[in-house]
């Protein structure tokens, strides 16, 4: 029987995704008071919704997002082996370009 993937599953994954592109792995800056939102554009994070879970990276400051892989929200292992794909794909494109 398959591991069960959990949110925890897809934040580690997800942290290590943002470490290997050399993104922000926060989402936002530190709030202080009197300095307006402002959100890491690049970063990597989990959203959850329809009781499933999706990619998303941060495209503005204001916390506008894309979905770069396309996939809507989905069961956990899906994005998880997703992600996993992705950073495959990633470390061949970086290795080649050496």
């Amino acid at each position: 029987m398959a591991t069960r993937i959990t949110i925890k599953d897809l934040r580690a994954v997800c942290d290590r995704l943002n470490r290997t592109t050399g993104s922000p792995v926060e989402y936002a800056q530190p709030h202080k008071p009197g300095v307006p939102f402002c959100a890491n554009i690049g970063n990597y994070h989990i959203s959850q919704a329809y009781g499933g879970y999706c990619l998303h990276r941060v495209s503005n400051t204001g916390g506008g997002v894309s979905t770069p892989l396309s996939s809507g929200h989905i069961p956990a292992r899906e994005l998880y082996n997703l992600i996993h794909a992705y950073l495959r794909g990633f470390d061949a494109a970086t290795s080649c370009a050496d």
